[in-house]
This record gives structure tokens, sequence and C-alpha cells, in this order.
């Protein structure tokens, strides 16, 4: 009995990693190597430390990443915020040498969900422009016609596992009638064809496959010819297989008469077609020799004239004559480098208006100096999703940058708060303001005045800073009612959420002796509505504190009136959409009569946004409205001193 042989159990990890193309490095939060693959080593020219080990200096060209001058560590904020980055290109020094690798940044996770490491996987992108199709490439094959000779005939016997050769191949070593094993048979197949050939036997064993055909080359002693195997399974009336029976036919006249054609102008043509690159082929004076249809039609999609860059035509004076494509000129030039013997190649992107879109293209020209006179290669092919993608990587690379601000801002004190004075119409005197914020440009900075919050509050919002701005603008509110100064401030949907929110208010009046009664906490009607449950919650606390809660952009939203009877509500805050046209479109002032006889039926006052002209002022003041809010009155101006609000102009 044959021994059986042991099992060979791989180790899949890592032969996985080491089957990659791109590399891998997986490192720990404190930036220590965890694991990586061989190609890792190989794409950066370096050793990478042993597994364990805390050296920064191999992986930190991957992290930093420079935006807008800034010096950006994209791995470290990726680790902080969990959110993966991909497609960032990074400049590195390989062996002296400059690559550009395309680098993906992706948050480790541990069983419980908490980012424990940061992966990278990296590719070179040095050579930005992949292999040309092959423009000759067809999938047409030239048949012979059915009554060809077969040079070779045979079948498989599944029972006794012989193959009988009923007609021998010329040069095979093997005679007419000769019985051999099938794999002697197969062994005349060449090496690269073993393995298919062997899948369509067990396609034939399995029932998965009755009939296979293939083409190769093989090369025998009298000769290098081309063949086509084929191969059908003959299978007993339940499906069992009997055997398999085959024929190899000498093809090598179609294979040379399929080559021959593809040399051929027709067939260029046709296979140039078949692309959606717009491909031209320009002789020597820059006329154009050779086209292909996305060409033309693409001349024609773009308003143009197909015969001023068709076949016949000059396209450098084509390029010369249009005022419409700012790149047209600079197209000229590099080719005329090219017919010139200046240069080699010559690429460069554009982009290309129509009246629907607004594309991408990369234009690359290359002069072929083959067989014959020498001719120039110009391509056009649309690079409008690569650029997008571009566009989003650079979209999150500027949001982790403000990150960076926003963290630095927070730590170093540089938020400024803003104060809008609000006017109470019965009496004429301001008697509170609403608070805004704004940022503080870093020590040293040329940029003029402050940060509007219009450029950091949505991404404060998408990576969950915030909640930490929310509590920053809640100690400096109760600092100031403690000094006496009424005030308004905003609170987000996200803090509103927050359960232990309502006790860091508590404790900021607690610590400040601030009175709640003077501190307004403005909720927008979306905010309701996105965090019903939390929302509700957070409102009865606030009133049960003493603290008085306004409805801001009362009128927008669809859930305002539900909640005007459900929740102690002291304010509604009338939407500057119904303000601001409201000596001029009636349907604007029906709705401020009825928002304010709908407030008084509640018992609650009304306060309007947008104020900027005195006749507004007194249709509102007509109208009942009890406060009035806007640049009429006042524009947000800063509260330069907190322990002395008092002294701010009113």
């Amino acid at each position: 009995m044959r021994a059986r042989p042991e099992p060979v159990v791989p180790n899949i990890h890592s032969t996985v990693l080491s089957a990659l193309d791109e590399g891998l490095i997986v490192i720990d939060r404190a930036g220590r190597l965890t694991d990586s693959n061989s190609a890792a080593s190989r794409i950066l020219g370096v050793s990478l430390p042993p597994a364990g080990v805390h050296d920064a200096d191999w992986w930190a060209p991957l992290a930093a990443h420079a935006v807008g001058g800034e010096k950006l560590d994209v791995g470290r904020h990726v680790m902080s915020h969990g959110r993966e980055i991909r497609g960032v290109e990074v400049e590195i020094a390989r062996q002296g040498v400059q690559a550009r690798l395309s680098v993906n940044y992706l948050p480790l996770r541990g069983a419980s969900g908490a980012v424990v490491g940061l992966v990278l996987a990296f590719r070179d992108v040095s050579d930005r422009e992949s292999e040309r199709r092959n423009l000759l490439e067809t999938q047409d094959r030239l048949r012979e016609a059915h009554d060809v000779a077969h040079l070779a005939s045979w079948e498989w016997d599944r029972a006794t596992g012989d193959v009988i050769v009923f007609q021998a191949l010329e040069g095979s070593g093997m005679e007419p009638g000769a019985t051999v094993a099938l794999d002697q048979w197969l062994a005349l197949i060449p090496p690269e064809h073993q393995e298919e050939t062997h899948q369509d036997f067990a396609g034939f064993l399995s029932g998965e496959r009755n009939e296979s055909l293939r083409r190769f080359r093989q090369v025998l002693a009298s000769g290098t010819i081309w063949l086509e195997i084929r191969s059908r399974a003959i299978r007993d009336s339940d499906g069992r297989l009997l055997c398999v029976r085959g024929t190899a036919q000498d093809v090598t006249e179609q294979e040379l008469a399929r080559r021959d054609l593809k040399a051929t102008s027709a067939f260029l043509q046709a296979t140039l077609d078949s692309l959606s690159t717009h491909v031209a082929v320009l002789d020597e004076r820059g006329d154009i020799v050779l086209t292909n249809r996305a060409w033309a039609e693409f001349a024609v999609e773009n308003g143009g004239n197909p015969d001023s860059v068709g076949v016949g035509a000059n396209y450098l004076a084509a390029c010369d004559g249009d005022v419409s494509d700012p790149s047209a000129k600079q197209t000229a030039a590099g080719l005329r480098a090219i017919i010139a013997g200046e240069l080699a190649d010559y690429s460069m992107e554009h982009s290309c208006h129509s009246p629907e879109l607004h594309r991408w293209f990369q234009m690359n020209a290359t002069l072929y100096n083959g067989a014959g006179p020498a001719r120039v290669v110009v391509t056009h092919e649309n690079i409008s999703e690569r650029k997008a993608e571009e566009r989003l990587v650079a979209i999150d690379l500027d949001k982790l940058a403000w990150v960076a601000r926003i963290e630095d801002a927070l730590s170093n004190d540089r938020f400024v708060l803003h104060a809008q004075p609000i006017l109470e119409l019965a009496s004429g005197r301001v008697v509170q303001r609403e608070l805004l914020i704004r940022m503080r440009h870093p020590e040293g900075s040329d940029e003029p005045g402050l940060v509007p919050p219009s450029y950091f509050l949505p991404v404060a919002e998408e990576f969950g800073l915030i909640m930490e701005i929310d509590r920053w603008v809640i100690d400096r509110s109760a600092e100031l009612v403690a000094t006496g100064l009424p005030v308004e401030l905003n609170v987000s949907g996200r803090s509103i959420s927050d359960p232990r929110l309502v006790d860091h208010i508590k404790g900021a009046l607690e610590r400040t002796g601030a009175d709640p009664q003077m501190m307004v906490f403005e909720i927008t009607e979306t905010t309701l509505i996105n965090n019903d449950q939390a929302a509700r919650a957070f409102v009865s606390k606030l009133h049960r504190l003493g603290c008085k809660i306004a409805l801001d952009d009362f009128g927008t939203g669809y859930g305002g009136f539900t909640y005007l009877k459900q929740l102690p509500i002291d304010f509604l805050k009338i939407d500057v959409e119904f303000v601001s046209e409201l000596l001029y479109d009636p349907a604007n002032r029906t709705v401020v009569q009825a928002i304010v006889k709908l407030a008084q039926g509640f018992g609650l006052k009304t306060v309007a946004e947008g104020v900027e002209s005195g006749d507004t002022m007194d249709a509102l003041r007509e109208l009942n409205v009890d406060y009035v809010q806007g640049y009429h009155i006042g524009r947000p101006a800063a509260l330069t001193a907190i322990e002395n609000p008092r002294g701010v102009t009113t």
C-alpha cells in the first residue's frame, strides 16, 4: 500500500500577506510595528524593524502629508477618529530616488470595536500611465473550413484510464493505434497550458463540462505549429462518462492569416473604433492620417466640426485656431516638439466644457519610429472619474486639516464669543444678546480677521468635536451671566443627545453663581425632530434647572406645533425667511401674524430674526412681535471684557 502523504497546514496569514502585491504595514497606537509583508519592504526600499519595535523613522513619511502648507499626520487622525482615508499620494525617497505611493489609511479595531492600531496599504504609482491596450489585439478568430484534415485523433477510455491514439501527431513520437497512459498523453501539452487541460478533464469527470476547445503553439520534431485541440465527453443514457474523444487540428495557416490580418489598416480601424479612448495618428506635417470613431464623436459632442479634425485635416492648424480651448495652443506646441525630435512623448491634462458636462481628459502623444515614415500617435483619455476621486481625497484631507486647527484652538483657547443684541420693542431697550462663536488664527499667522463658524462648525459636527466646543461656549456663557449679562446660546444636536450635558450646565451655573433665568438655550425645530427623545429630556431638565428655552427657526419645520403643546418653551424665534420679505410679500406677513397669535395663545414671547431696516421693525411692532434681532439693531460684536460686559455698547 502506498504511504499516505502527511497533511501540510500552511500558515494562511503569512501566505496571504506574502501573496499581495500591495505593501501592508500594521502598527499599534504606540507606533510599534505589529505586522508587515515582503511587498512593504520592497516598495519602501528599506528593511523594516522587527515586530514590537518603536521606530517611527520608517513609517513617518507615509503618515505625514502636507495640506495647505501645513504638515498633517494623516495616520494619527485616522487612529483618533476611526475614519478611513483612501488614495492619499505620498512622496518618499527610495534609495536616493523620489517615488510616489498611493496610501490607504484604515483604522484597526479590536473585539470591542475600539481603534487599536492603523493599517497602511500602499502601492507604487510612480508611473501613472498604465500600459496601453494593444490596438492590434482582437477577439475574432479566423477559422478554416470544417473539412481541414485532422492531424491527430484520440480517445480516453475512463474504464481503463488509457488513451488510444487513432491517428498520430507527426513528430509526437507516437504511432497510430498506440495505447498510452493519460499522463503520458497530457505531457504532449505545453507546460503553460497543462493546468487548463487538467481543469477540462476535471469538468468532464464532474459533469460540469461536455466540450472544450484549446489553441496553443506546439514545438514538435517536425517544427513549430499551432494546434487547436477539441475534446468532447461521451456519456451513457444516465449521463455517466464513458470516454473523452478528441482531435488535434493544425491551424498554423489560420493563425498566420490572423496575424497578417491584424497588420492591415482595416483590422486596425475596426479595433480602434471599438475603443472609448480618442485616437488619432499624425504624420510629420501634423496631418491626420488615421482616427477612430470616438475621436470624431468627441468633436461633435463639444460643438466642433469633425471635418476640421478628421483624416486629411492638419491637427496643428486646428489647435492653433481653437480659441474656445485654452489648452489647444499648448497641445500644438507639444506636438511640434515631438515632430521636431525635441521630445519623444508629451502628456497634459485639460478640461472640456459642454452645456451638460464638465469633463477632464489626459492627452498623450508618442512618436512612433518603426518601419516606414514616422508617426505621432495622439490619444485622449477621459479621466473625469479619477479627477473626481482626487477631489474627494482633497476634501477629506482639508477636513482633517480643519480638525487639527479646531483641536489646536481648543487647546490654546483661540475661540472667542461675539454678541448680537436683541431689542425689546415695547421698551426700546437691549435686554439680552445672542452669543456667536468665532475662531482666532494662530499666533504669527498672516491670515486677517477671524475664522467664521461656517468654516469649522460643520467639520466639528462631523468629527465629534462639536461637543467640546459646546461645553466651551456653555462655560463662557455662565461666566457672562454671572456678571449680570442675559445671553442666548446655541447647542448642537449631537450635544443634546449627550445625557451628561445637563450635568455640565448645572456644574457651570453652580461654579459661577450664574442666574439660570438669564440663560436662554436655542434649539431648532430640526434638532427636536431628529433627536426627539433626547431633545425632550434635555428641554425638560433645563426647565427644572430654571433656564429658558427658545425654539429657533420656527415655521420652517413640520413638528413645531406639536412641541409647543408638550414642552416648556419660552420663546419662538421667527425665521429670517419670513422676516426679510415682510414688507413686500403678504403671505410672509400672514405667517408672522399667525405665529404671533399662536405664541400669545400659549403664553410665549416672539423674537423676529433678520431685521435689517427700520420699516421692517415698525411692521413687526404693528404685528405685536415682542423682540427683534438683526443688523438694523446691531451686528455681532466682540465681548472685549468678560469681567465688565456692561461696558459693551448697545
